[in-house]
């Protein structure tokens, strides 16, 4: 999947990170990634995108960060593995790997890319 923007985001014990091809219009194409530490889920995340495909609660088994795409390893599903390349200044980056890192943990692998 490609999507031109992404955006992450923290409100208490719920975290979010949303890819999309115009901002503030999801006909146009996104996919979301939430999770949440308020109650015990059984560390699913919660994935909804543009595609009925993918839409529910999943285990993730890892993730993969790099500067130019995001990978989510899930066994459980038809599809095993979702792969997203975005764009991001450094900015959003920053925010993007801060939050993906509380989301996953140490699921998380962070690629360092030289520029």
């Amino acid at each position: 999947m490609q999507f031109r923007s992404v955006s992450a985001s923290e409100a208490g014990d719920y975290f979010q990170v949303l890819f999309e091809n115009e901002a503030d219009n999801i006909e146009a194409g996104y996919f979301m990634v939430q999770c949440q530490f308020e109650f015990p889920d059984g560390g699913e995340f919660y994935i909804e995108s543009n595609d009925p495909r993918f839409c529910g609660h999943f285990t993730v088994k890892s993730a993969a960060l790099s500067k130019r795409s995001f990978g989510m390893e899930m066994p459980s599903t038809k599809w095993k593995r979702i792969q997203i390349e975005f764009g991001a200044d450094r900015v959003a980056y920053e925010e993007l790997l801060r939050v993906l890192r509380a989301m996953f943990k140490d699921k998380l692998q962070h690629i360092e890319e030289d520029a």
